[in-house]
């Protein structure tokens, strides 16, 4: 699953949970008397700590008392960011809400961005992070962060430890909390393309300055897929860095077949899992690597041989990313073996796509016969990769609307999003207003709370994303605009 869909769902998950705290008015007045200009331990003792102030008082005030802006509030918040007597992060917090349309909150976060007090330096960038979050058409905000990377005002300091002292506002450990490794991993998930040269400049810096936190800037070049990264991935792997699996899964989304021979010399080593290398060199379509899977595969049955079921998966995706039919056979092989329940599934799986004439058929019929949901999950991705068959929105459409599994309407309600055409973005907004049955089987009795506002916000979240929209959950609006909008 894409880092960006983990994020997503997260944020979703998050957002959807009712809790406990007595809220304040809806009134921001309230808000800056009650949280945003208090010390960070009053008002976040569920959230871990340290954390730079404006995130966690503004999560404090989004989430815990589920603040809503409205524009009329606008004149509270500005007053507020213009009040000098009040400390720095309340008054960013301020800004925060006025960023789309105020100069002066931008000029004001501007200056912050220039301090030479790290700690609001650091606070006006996470700002501006929280402002953007995935929104590519926030051009100030996105234009911001990309001058920030590229001119390195924002690279780790060198204060190792928190300093001594008394910290009225609570911001003791702000100095050394930069977000410059959230801002990159943001990029990424955004897809920013036109970030992938600074992303490529603040790695190289990292490099040479022996930096250890290089891991959030290597998954957003990952995301990103950008083949001029490649380089400096390359010059990772060969280094002694201990998240050596983000290097691979990088350089396997970038396509690029430079990354073979070093993959191929790291999978030809007997010890050791080698799940991204496996998955990285089905993304690359490597057809050098078959026949080293193919014995792998046939290792994969002797538990001696230190290959696991989660490996064999792998394998078996990767025989099928590749497409060579060299694995066919060895696959047959596999099934007639006494094997894991699910490896077999994935492997019955793989085996219909790589050999059918009609393979959504194939898995149509598949879905129909499992009785495990784990191997319906595993269908229903693998059906979404078949994008213009008709057939895969209408099944993903019965399975959001009937299906007696939380996990599978959730599934095939992504399914809808992969899919992305008209036909699946006017299903998405008809199941904005489905209410769910009592009896909806769920994974966890914690998703049972506010469950039925997580799919209504997930389908939002993925409308949202699709669009560049944002028509909440008015229906009406969401099928008007892309019904005129998104061609057939």
């Amino acid at each position: 699953m894409k880092i960006k869909l983990f994020l997503l769902l997260a944020v979703v998950a998050v957002s959807s949970v009712v809790f406990a705290a007595d809220k304040a008015t809806s009134q921001p007045a309230d808000y800056i008397m009650r949280g945003i200009g208090k010390k960070q331990y009053e008002v976040t003792a569920t959230m871990a700590s340290p954390g730079l102030q404006v995130h966690s008082r503004l999560i404090w005030l989004l989430r815990r008392q589920e603040y809503k802006y409205q524009e009329s509030h606008a004149a509270v918040w500005k007053a507020c960011m213009l009040d000098e007597k009040r400390d720095m992060y309340a008054r960013l917090c301020a800004a925060y809400f006025l960023l789309d349309k105020d100069e002066e909150a931008r000029k004001f976060v501007t200056v912050q961005l220039a301090s030479k007090n790290l700690r609001h330096r650091y606070n006006a960038a996470k700002t501006v992070e929280l402002y953007v979050y995935l929104d590519t058409t926030k051009k100030w905000g996105t234009n911001t962060l990309l001058k920030l990377l590229s001119d390195g005002s924002i690279d780790d300091g060198d204060i190792v430890k928190r300093p001594d002292g008394k910290y009225p506002d609570g911001d003791k450990d702000d100095i050394w909390l930069t977000p410059i490794n959230s801002i990159c991993a943001n990029l990424g998930y955004m897809d920013l393309k036109r970030a992938a040269p600074v992303l490529i400049a603040v790695a190289k810096r990292k490099i040479e300055n022996k930096d250890p936190f290089i891991d959030q800037v290597i998954v957003a070049l990952g995301e990103l897929g950008d083949k001029r990264a490649v380089p400096v991935l390359m010059q990772l792997l060969k280094t002694d860095i201990g998240y050596k699996h983000y290097v691979v899964a990088a350089l396997g989304n970038t396509g690029d077949k430079r990354a073979i021979p070093p993959l191929l010399k790291i999978l030809k080593k007997d010890s050791g899992k080698k799940y991204s290398v496996i998955i990285a060199l089905g993304q690359l379509k490597c057809t050098e690597a078959v026949p080293i899977l193919i014995k792998r595969l046939e290792q994969s049955k002797n538990i001696d041989k230190g290959i696991d079921e989660w490996e064999t998966v792998d394998i078996l995706r990767a025989m099928l990313a590749i497409g060579d039919k060299r694995a066919v056979e060895p696959i047959k092989k596999y099934l007639k073996g006494d094997v894991p329940d699910y490896p077999k599934a994935i492997a019955r799986r793989v085996l219909v796509q790589m050999t059918s004439p009609d393979p959504v058929a194939g898995l149509l019929e598949l879905f129909q016969t499992a009785t495990d949901e784990d191997d319906q999950m595993s269908i229903i991705r693998a059906m979404s990769g078949y994008r213009d068959d008709k057939r895969v929105i209408e099944k993903f459409t019965s399975i959001a609307n009937t299906s007696d599994s939380a996990s599978l309407r959730r599934d095939a309600i992504h399914g809808l999003d992969n899919i992305g055409n008209r036909q699946a973005l006017l299903v998405l907004t008809s199941l904005l207003n489905i209410k769910l049955p009592k009896d909806l089987k769920f994974e966890s009795d914690r998703q049972r709370l506010g469950f039925q506002d997580y799919f209504r916000g997930l389908i939002k979240g993925y409308l949202k994303r699709g669009t560049k929209q944002d028509f909440g959950t008015d229906r009406a609006k969401w099928e008007a605009w892309i019904r005129e909008h998104v061609k057939e």
